[in-house]
């Protein structure tokens, strides 16, 4: 190895300064303009290590260390002609020269298949454009949670009035009637039941495009309906949940809307008939807004089961009925026994009247013919026996 490394540094040729005959003008051409590139070429990797270092990010990295590398040898193959002037270490010069061709053939070979993949990458101006798309649909995604947030923020309220009536209206229903009580009793666990039904439902929420094509379907519409929402995005909406008896009419109101922006159902609740993915209907409580983006409409549509809601109600109805026809019969048995009562209050007047006219007449006697005799607390006692006579059945003789 030593002998390898001797015979590698042997300056056993004559400098290269003999071919140009030592003339100082060539000479110093040769050497300033190798110095010069030596220095350029040595600037370049340090400066590719510094880039490559404050931008670990940039992809293949390791390519611009590849650059600096050769780009190293290369300049020391020029520093080797300038020592070579003077010095004939050829064998040197030409290692350095074998060296600095390897990383050059290295990298070249390594670039190659690079091409197609940084061709790849884009560009500035495609990262800026897909920046924008971002942000754009940052900001409709925004719009339409603050859409949905209002919408049932409004829901709610109106759930809170409508059980707040119907408190109202169990308030008014009470009476002292021990039926009615029972009665009522029931309507307010019924009411209870309806409005947990009411606070704990999930809103089903379904957009649509101006095609009529279903773009968004929440959990609880696939819940509620009984379709994954991959199967039901892109397909027409009226073909997907609307019965067959009002679908011409969903297109026909679509239609009119896209014609003259008039939307009779938008902004407004209503009650109709949905349908189940098994082809069952079941009744639903609508709201319909269009969502407030540029471009072709598009439609959010919020729904909720009032099956069980449908049911309470007509409960409600059914203890009613039941309600007045007790009331009913409460109050004829009650006329009844009034009629009774009076009737027994005048048979008991009658009967009374005869010895109160006896009492009246007795005390009467007493008091005009005996009244002298009469300490003044027996005048006292038989004047109120008198006035008791009058006060409940009025004159006895009448």
């Amino acid at each position: 190895m030593i002998e390898f490394l001797k015979h590698l540094f042997d300056s056993d040729f004559m400098g290269h300064g003999y071919c140009y005959l030592w003339k100082p003008e060539i000479v110093w051409l040769h050497v300033v303009s190798d110095v010069l590139i030596t220095l350029a070429y040595y600037s370049i990797p340090v400066t590719l290590v510094y880039f490559v270092r404050k931008r670990r990010d940039l992809p293949f990295n390791w390519m611009f260390l590849m650059f600096g590398a050769f780009i190293l040898g290369c300049g020391t193959t020029h520093l080797m002609e300038v020592w070579t002037l003077w010095h004939g270490t050829y064998r040197l010069s030409g290692a350095i020269k074998l060296i600095t061709a390897a990383l050059s053939v290295g990298t070249a070979v390594a670039l190659v298949p690079l091409i197609p993949r940084a061709l790849a990458l884009p560009s500035p101006h495609e990262l800026e454009k897909l920046n924008e798309g971002l942000q754009a649909e940052i900001a409709k995604r925004r719009r339409v949670e603050e859409e949905i947030r209002r919408l049932n923020e409004n829901l709610e309220r109106r759930v809170i009035e409508r059980t707040a009536q119907l408190a109202a209206v169990n308030k008014e229903l009470q009476t002292g009637i021990t039926e009615r009580k029972r009665a009522e009793e029931g309507l307010r666990e019924s009411e209870a039941r309806k409005a947990a039904i009411l606070e704990s439902a999930l809103d089903c929420i379904i957009s649509i495009n101006h095609l009529g094509e279903i773009i968004e379907f929440n959990a609880a519409a696939e819940k509620t309906f009984g379709y994954p929402r991959a199967k039901v995005l892109g397909r027409e909406l009226s073909e997907t949940i609307i019965p067959p008896s009002l679908r011409d009419q969903h297109r026909r109101g679509l239609a009119h809307y896209l014609a003259t922006g008039e939307g009779p159902v938008l902004g407004k609740r209503i009650e109709m008939p949905a349908m189940h993915a098994d082809d069952t209907e079941f009744p639903v409580e609508l709201a319909i807004s269009r969502v407030g983006l540029e471009g072709p409409p598009i439609f959010t549509a919020y729904l909720r089961d009032i099956t069980d809601r449908k049911r309470a109600e007509g409960e409600i109805r059914k203890l009613n009925e039941d309600l007045e026809r007790r009331v009913t019969e409460r109050t004829v048995e009650l006329e009844a026994a009034n009629k009774e009562l009076e009737a027994f209050t005048y048979s008991v007047a009658h009967d009374l009247r005869a010895p109160m006219r006896h009492i009246d007449g007795f005390s009467n006697i007493l008091l005009q013919e005996f009244g002298a005799q009469l300490d003044s607390d027996a005048q006292r006692y038989m004047q109120r026996i008198q006035e008791g006579v009058h006060a409940k059945h009025g004159s006895p003789g009448g």
